[in-house]
């Protein structure tokens, strides 16, 4: 405007598309909110809790809660909780929180051969490898 005294380019058409590109980077590559045609049914609730670390993130605590189950991650001092819903098999979702927040991500248990969960990765926090979680 000060150089030619009209726009010249229609910045929010131009910005808007970046925007768009950078949501859907950060999308999770499945659809939470899309129940699977047959899903497979949860293991007894009791396989995934317990608690569990990772180094970056800090400590994960998943606990039963009413029918389901529920999860506590970050220091005592200011967790954060997550409702956790059943989506197909060893997998739930959670609904992601904060400025980055995109919808519905995955809870991954990968369960051993006791019948305990081995480990669970957060899809949301693992986009650059980093939301495993190990049995502490």
């Amino acid at each position: 405007m000060a150089q030619n005294g009209k726009q010249t380019v229609d910045w929010i058409g131009f910005l808007g598309g970046i925007f768009e590109k950078m949501a859907e980077a950060d999308a999770p590559q499945v659809d939470y909110s899309k129940t699977p045609a047959e899903p497979k049914p949860a293991r007894d609730l009791a396989a995934y809790v317990g608690n569990y670390g990772n180094s970056y993130y800090g400590p994960l605590a998943v606990s039963k809660a009413d029918d389901g189950l529920a999860m506590t991650m970050g220091p005592q001092t200011a967790p954060t909780n997550f409702a956790l819903t059943h989506f197909d098999g060893d997998t739930f979702s959670f609904e992601t929180v904060g400025e980055n927040a995109n919808g519905l991500a995955g809870a991954i248990f990968a369960v051993g051969e006791g019948g305990n969960a081995s480990k669970v990765t957060l899809d949301y926090y693992d986009r650059t490898g980093l939301g495993t979680f190990a049995p502490e």
